[in-house]
């Protein structure tokens, strides 16, 4: 049979091999393409799952940064009438004065960071003495001056009620919990001859207990005693208790360290606890909406909305601000070649946004179509293009600062060390 086949009908065999063989690799074929269609169908349903789970986060971090500024508005007129009928007035006095209500909102305390100088007002009542007032206000003052992080937010009762309402947006919120670094510098505050109650050097062999200016007022009906005294205030040793901080936040974002003390000093003047009416957050005034937008997305991969608690953590605001300033210097402005004009135009749009910062060169927000002109010119004529021609003063005047500022904690020029 088998000798039949392959001498005698050869042709009729080989035929009957080649249709099996074609039927056989049809079915292979249409096997492959029917996984890759399916392949082919199953990424693009993933693609879409995926755009469906962007656009969602999209919505709900929308929802969430509308939410945030819903609750501020809302928690700080709240707060705002609270304060105002218990005290007669409510001071809101900015990022370079710290202003905290406690026991009650019976007292205020006061601190300016940028002229060192320190009051605590302690609203009376009927039985109050004044040994037990001048005992409640040293006892005030000594808690006050160990404040930390967490005591400090803990106080901030505005910061609570505004995170408090957050947590319906827990998936796009940035939390962080502030922890044990003090608010005060310990070694300032030894120094200056501190030991548990207000103390100030009269020279430098000796310390001597506080002089009180104490004053006793009425606004209104309201009886209130404020003592006044003097904090530490050596810009230098503000900067050298965040220089941890500061150095690594410099070292990962291949910024110069004087660059983001100088910011941190203009800002707030080393105060922790810094906020603006924006509002703006902590050591680097991060604004949440703005800054806070670029910083997360470039920390983390996605936008986050930044809550209170994570921007008044010392290290985590030091890290927000030196990272916005890293996508502007290497982003938004990378195209401008000479590095101190870049420099210059980065410390401007710090404060005004990139766009303003191009509108001083050609009149339009665009900070693209600036560089060209940007490029013409040498960092002194940016510079005073800059000075000159920024549509807000508080711009002008903060370039004029931070540069100036920047000088104080290096010798090395940035051109010739090459560290941007």
């Amino acid at each position: 049979m088998s000798i039949f086949c392959f001498t005698s009908v050869r042709p009729a065999c080989f035929l009957l091999f080649s249709l099996l063989f074609i039927f056989s690799s049809a079915s292979v074929l249409a096997s492959s393409e029917d996984e890759f269609e399916a392949f082919v169908a199953q990424q693009a349903q993933e693609v879409e799952l995926e755009q469906q789970a962007f656009e969602q986060y999209q919505r709900e971090l929308e929802a969430g940064f509308e939410a945030y500024q819903k609750a501020y508005q809302e928690e700080f007129e709240a707060y705002n009438r609270e304060i105002t009928q218990q005290w007669g007035e409510f001071l809101e006095l900015g990022p370079k004065t710290w202003v905290s209500y406690v026991q009650n909102n019976q007292v205020r305390r006061v601190a300016d960071f940028e002229q060192g100088r320190a009051e605590v007002t302690l609203l009376l009542g009927a039985d109050d003495t004044a040994e037990g007032v001048e005992q409640q206000i040293r006892a005030i003052v000594s808690q006050w001056l160990n404040s930390t992080e967490a005591d400090a937010y803990q106080a901030d009762q505005l910061s609570q009620r505004v995170e408090q309402r957050l947590l319906d947006h827990s998936s796009v919120v940035k939390t962080a919990q502030p922890g044990g670094q003090r608010i005060f510098a310990l070694a300032d505050v030894t120094a200056a001859g501190f030991d548990g109650s207000p103390y100030v050097k009269v020279s430098q062999q000796a310390t001597a207990p506080v002089q009180w200016e104490i004053t006793k007022t009425m606004n209104g009906e309201k009886a209130m005693v404020t003592a006044s005294f003097v904090i530490p205030h050596s810009v230098r040793k503000k900067a050298n208790r965040f220089s941890e901080e500061v150095t690594a936040a410099a070292v990962r974002e291949r910024l110069p360290p004087e660059l983001i003390l100088a910011v941190i000093e203009t800002e707030s003047s080393f105060n922790p606890m810094a906020r603006s009416h924006i509002p703006a957050y902590g050591l680097m005034q991060i604004v949440p909406r703005s800054a806070g937008k670029d910083a997360s997305r470039y920390l983390y991969g996605e936008t986050k909305l930044l809550a209170p608690s994570y921007l008044y953590k010392i290290d985590k605001n030091i890290g927000v601000g030196s990272a916005y300033l890293h996508i502007l210097y290497y982003r938004y402005m990378r195209k401008v070649t000479d590095p101190i004009s870049r420099l210059y135009c980065v410390i401007a749009a710090y404060n005004t946004g990139a766009s303003n910062v191009g509108a001083a060169f050609i009149g339009r927000k665009s900070f693209s179509r600036a560089v060209d002109t940007i490029n013409s010119m040498t960092s002194e004529e940016v510079y005073q293009v800059l000075v000159k021609e920024l549509a807000y003063e508080e711009t002008r005047k903060y370039l004029a600062k931070v540069t100036s500022r920047m000088k104080k904690y290096v010798k090395e020029p940035l051109i010739k060390s090459g560290r941007i």
